[in-house]
């Protein structure tokens, strides 16, 4: 894979690390059931994941 795609596949996983975050904090704001709230922090943990992983793309 060259460079640009390197790169964009970086951004990628960068937008959706950032998208998955801003989910899960919108989800604990609404959510009434501690299960959901966990589900939100799963998906938090995730796009942590996605965002510290982008560098190694």
């Amino acid at each position: 894979m060259n460079k640009k795609g390197k790169t964009r596949l970086s951004l990628a996983f960068d937008i959706s690390g950032i998208v998955l975050i801003v989910v899960a904090i919108v989800i604990v704001k609404l959510a009434t059931n501690p299960l959901v709230e966990i589900i939100a922090g799963i998906l938090a943990t995730v796009g942590f994941g996605l965002i510290a992983g982008a560098k190694y793309v």
